[in-house]
């Protein structure tokens, strides 16, 4: 029986992590043939097929994303953000951060990629 592992890319560029996962995944199963499934998330496909695994208060707060870090990485698209919203300010940010957090602590998630500004 496989064991799933599930991982939360919340960094960007997130396709670069998302790729680096996928070789990760594609690694192990080199190495260890058919023991693991690896279940590879950004945080908008996380909150959209996991929505029933927070509270509604938590998933509204979750469905923000942080401050670009203007020079490094370029405002995100309308598709990128995919309905989600921009963070008016950090203390919104640091809840958003200590649900992820409590999440992981919960085994919700089993791994993550994350990016704190």
């Amino acid at each position: 029986m496989r064991k799933k592992i599930t991982w939360l890319i919340n960094h960007y560029p997130q396709h670069l992590f998302v790729r680096a996962a996928k070789a990760f995944e594609n690694e192990l199963e080199k190495r260890i043939p058919g023991k693991y499934e690896v279940e590879i998330h950004t945080s908008n496909s996380f909150l959209k097929q996991y929505k029933d695994r927070f509270t509604a208060e938590e998933y509204e707060i979750l469905n923000v994303t942080g401050p670009m870090l203007k020079g490094l990485e370029n405002e995100l698209t309308e598709q990128q953000l995919d309905g989600r919203k921009p963070a008016k300010n950090h203390e919104l940010l640091n809840k958003a951060w200590a649900i992820w957090f409590d999440a992981l602590k919960r085994g919700v998630i089993d791994f993550t990629q994350a990016q704190i500004n």
